[in-house]
């Protein structure tokens, strides 16, 4: 049994900690009345003030007494460890408490947005740290609603596990993750979290599941994938195009990434298409503000920054046409590594160019008149002819990687 002095100074220990780290034993200073009578503390024993003990109404909510110096403790100054779990499992223990006050005072529709957000937190679907963070934005709404008692008793601890996620980026890879109607909501949970902006084109590509890949630099590719050079440039016959490509981990389909020429000053497209909604999203690097080249070389290219479908001058469905978005050569060995694939783990499991059944032509995302893929003609292979009529188009067309034959132009793409 530990020794009285040494429970005296562990009990000043916690006193201390408590203080310095705003839990309610440590609010504000002392006042006369506090001075001249020291309230009793309910953690200890009447019998033995140095003795602590468990209250009867703890919950998952208050199960943090004290905190200090990053440390975490229960009402028996027991060490909590804290991780994405228990804070996810005491956010959730908050806002079923705040949920019966703030029912009276939230509108319908919002209070049914919090709950599907919650639901969307506990489905088991998202990373640990991503569903914590959710249901704290819950939680951050619901106290908004809280009674006196209630902001006493869990608006510490909420700010107390949400600075786990100081600075916190989301970055555009992740952002997706929560569907649009439910984003919204972590501006509640306040300055902890960091959303990467969103362009109005970004997100009609993902409402239509288009992937919406992460930004990219050479130093770090950040997920992308680098398959080599083209050994068939259809754009700039005789230049560099250097083939990268991004797998959603969600959503089945893809996006490839053409940075062209040597000099790393070039034009470099995006384009991504979704293989269950057919529909397709485009960027070049130009900046949306002035139009002027981004290059690639040295610089990091986020879609968020770039020209899309909806303010291009060129149009690209003159070129990109036909059952998919992806004006490709498919007998180009590089292409061939991405549509063929020996192994699919170097393209990424949701990877396709397909589209899937009862999806006969992609359609491009864009604002713009003549954004239109045209219905099939007589050319129904692969991939139809461009309009612009490029003289260096690949033939035969179908390719010859249906085995001569242009009645079965599937076993082209994977």
């Amino acid at each position: 049994m530990k020794s009285l002095p040494y429970r005296i100074a562990a009990l000043a220990c916690l006193a201390l900690i408590a203080a310095c780290d705003g839990t309610p034993q440590g609010q504000g200073s002392a006042s006369k009345q506090d001075t001249a009578a020291p309230r009793e503390n309910p953690h200890t024993s009447k019998d033995d003030p140095m003795k602590l003990t468990m209250p009867k109404d703890v919950t998952p909510a208050t199960m943090i007494a004290y905190s200090g110096h990053g440390q975490y403790f229960d009402h028996l100054a027991r060490p909590i460890k804290v991780d994405d779990k228990l804070v996810l499992t005491m956010e959730t223990s908050m806002s079923g408490q705040l949920a019966e006050t703030a029912a009276e005072k939230l509108e319908k529709k919002e209070a049914a947005l919090l709950k599907e957000a919650e639901a969307y937190a506990l489905s088991g679907e998202l990373k640990p740290a991503y569903a914590a963070l959710l249901q704290g934005a819950v939680t951050s709404r619901l106290l908004q609603f809280a009674d006196k008692r209630q902001l006493a008793q869990l608006e510490w601890r909420h700010r107390l596990l949400m600075r786990r996620y100081t600075e916190l980026t989301i970055d555009p890879r992740w952002v997706r993750i929560y569907p649009v109607r439910l984003r919204d909501i972590l501006r509640f949970v306040g300055p902890w979290v960091i959303i990467q902006p969103s362009t109005d084109y970004v997100e009609r590509c993902r409402a239509d599941d288009v992937p919406i890949p992460p930004q990219w630099s050479e130093a770090n590719p950040n997920g992308w994938e680098y398959h080599g050079l083209l050994v068939q440039n259809l754009l700039q016959p005789g230049d560099d195009a250097h083939v990268w490509t991004w797998s959603d981990p969600h959503d089945r389909g893809g996006c490839v990434f053409l940075p062209r020429g040597t000099s790393g000053n070039g034009l470099a497209g995006t384009l991504c298409q979704s293989a269950s909604t057919g529909k397709a999203c485009i960027w070049d690097n130009l900046d949306r503000n002035t139009g002027a080249v981004l290059g690639w070389r040295n610089v990091t290219l986020n879609v968020n920054q770039m020209q899309d479908a909806d303010m291009l001058a060129s149009n690209c469905t003159g070129c990109h046409r036909g059952n998919n978005a992806f004006l490709m050569s498919p007998d180009d060995p590089t292409w061939a590594k991405i549509l063929r694939p020996v192994n699919q783990a170097t393209v990424g499991a949701n990877f396709t160019t397909n589209l899937d059944a009862g999806i006969a032509r992609y359609t491009m995302i864009s604002n713009q008149a003549g954004w239109t893929n045209p219905s099939a003609s007589q050319c129904i292979g692969c991939h139809e002819r461009p309009s612009v009529g490029f003289g260096n188009v690949p033939s035969p067309m179908p390719p010859a990687c249906a085995g001569g034959s242009t009645s079965n132009p599937s076993a082209c793409y994977n």
